[in-house]
Parts: C-alpha cells; sequence; structure tokens
C-alpha cells in the first residue's frame, strides 16, 4: 500500500477489504433485491462515490463496474485449479481494462499445474 500511496501522491491511506462473490464479471445485487443486506450495502456505496444520483443499481451492473467508482487499489485473488490460467487472466484483463490498480495476483500453490508461473508470465505481474 505503501507504495501506491507514494505513486498516486498521497500520504496515507485506509485499507479497505472489499470481497466479493463470484468473479469480477459477475453482476451484482440489481434494484429488485435492495431488500437483502448485501443489496442495501451495494447501494451505499454507490451513493457515496455518488457515481449515480439515485443510488439504483441497474438489474445485470457487473461487480467490476458496480465497485469501479470507488477507485479502490485491487488484489485479485487468482484460481490455481484446472483451468484457473484462462480464468485468472480474463479477470485481470477485465479489471485492467476498466482502468483499476491491480497491485498483485495471489494463488494459491499447486505444485502439480503451476497456473501461479504462467499467470506472472502471461499477466505482466
Amino acid at each position: 500500500m505503501a507504495a501506491f500511496d507514494r505513486s498516486h501522491g498521497r500520504k496515507n491511506s485506509t485499507l479497505t477489504f472489499l470481497e466479493t462473490a463470484g468473479g469480477v464479471n459477475s453482476p451484482g445485487a440489481s434494484g429488485r433485491r435492495t431488500h437483502t443486506a448485501a443489496g442495501s450495502w451495494e447501494r451505499r456505496m454507490l451513493n457515496h462515490s455518488q457515481s449515480r444520483a439515485c443510488g439504483s443499481i441497474p438489474p445485470g451492473t457487473l461487480q467490476s463496474d458496480l465497485y469501479r467508482p470507488l477507485r479502490l487499489p485491487t488484489v485479485l485473488i487468482g484460481d490455481s485449479a484446472l483451468g484457473g490460467i484462462s480464468t485468472t487472466l480474463a479477470s485481470l484483463e477485465s479489471l485492467y481494462i476498466r482502468g483499476y490498480d491491480v497491485l498483485a495476483v495471489l494463488m494459491l500453490d499447486n505444485a502439480q499445474l503451476r497456473n501461479h508461473a504462467a499467470v506472472e508470465v502471461c499477466g505482466g505481474i
């Protein structure tokens, strides 16, 4: 975090953990589900970021689009299972395209598949 702060002209920052369900391109809670705790929290975050004047979340909004106005530095948790290279690289690319500052990609070590090595080379992390 300190390196991110220096590169963005910040002296100190607050550490925020935002864990989402599914992948970066999973849909967020829609306006039809605002009675749930997650939908309520997402609405408050959107209101806080002032990304939408009314604070509603259109159905089908991707999590990667929903949280982007918060401008949070990101650590992507990659998939070390079979198929994990393409899943992790697709998620990483999706975050880059949307302008996220991806600080790191974390993956469980899988000695048999070694997905972490491929993601390190191909993902530029």
